[in-house]
């Protein structure tokens, strides 16, 4: 089966689904696809600033349910490892999210838009050339216009020999706020040569992550747990189940999940901070 579209987009996480929601907006005839199903778990800080929540609103037409933000923030604070460098107010308050939930709610906005998702499809080919996508199924999209918004392993580079930045490796625990308790957005240097660690509010839990560009011999491990004891959470205070994946995961086994993303500008546009 054939399905003609005037777009076709690639990817349904933020970027992906708000262009969707833009294109339905606009009354443009086009489908969205994605390899996971929603909702779905994504290691990410999670910060969106005061100009990102603005077109947020556009996209819900201002009737945004805030239920998807898990905290405000109005500052920032730089540390080199345990010492604060400077703290300073946020003019526009930045909000964080867990990207379960967040990118969820984008999601369903789409469709309730009328949008047309094509989730779980891990086996699509893609025929740049003639605009075309053959689904796992064997149907046929095609698009005028092919729009790539599939991260930092995205196909766009394997067809159009885009250069690839060196990827970067990222580990990160949600700890209890109990246990370390933060109102701001905390950024820590010099745990890692190239990359830095996160420390930011998320409700009843703090989302603490560490990530620089990739290299073999870091044990990411180890680090995240020395920042963790940097931190105060010692193991003797809080059982290991405490740190845990988010909600939508299967696992809790480990309080670590890890992913790959581009460093540093790509890595910062996961936190979907626009600049």
């Amino acid at each position: 089966m054939k399905h003609e579209y005037e777009a076709i987009v690639i990817g349904a996480g933020p970027a992906g689904a708000a262009c969707g929601i833009t294109l339905q907006k606009s009354k443009v005839s086009n489908c969205v696809i994605d390899k996971a199903v929603f909702p779905r778990s994504k290691t990410c800080a999670g910060l969106v600033t005061g100009k990102t929540y603005k077109l947020i609103e556009e996209l819900f037409d201002n009737k945004i349910d805030d239920g998807i933000f898990c905290a405000v923030s109005s500052e920032i604070r730089l540390f080199s490892r345990t010492e604060l460098l400077t703290a300073a107010p946020i003019t526009n308050p930045v909000r964080l999210v867990n990207r379960i939930d967040f990118d969820n709610a984008l999601v369903k906005r789409y469709l309730e838009l009328g949008g047309k998702l094509f989730e779980g499809e891990r086996g699509y080919t893609i025929d740049y050339k003639n605009s075309s996508i053959t689904l796992s199924n064997g149907d046929v999209l095609r698009g005028k216009t092919l729009i790539f918004a599939d991260g930092a392993l995205s196909q766009a580079h394997k067809l159009i020999d885009v250069p690839r930045e060196k990827l970067a490796f990222g580990v990160e625990a949600y700890v209890p706020s109990s246990v370390i308790g933060t109102k701001s957005v905390d950024l820590y240097f010099d745990y890692l040569e190239n990359g830095y660690v996160w420390v930011f509010p998320h409700g009843d839990t703090v989302c603490v992550g560490a990530a620089n560009q990739y290299n073999k011999n870091d044990d990411y491990i180890k680090v995240l747990s020395e920042v963790l004891s940097d931190l105060g959470a010692k193991a003797a205070r809080f059982s290991p189940t405490d740190m845990s994946f988010p909600r939508a995961s299967s696992r809790k086994m480990s309080c670590l999940r890890a992913t790959r993303a581009d460093l540093p500008t790509r890595f910062r546009a996961r936190g979907f901070i626009c600049r």
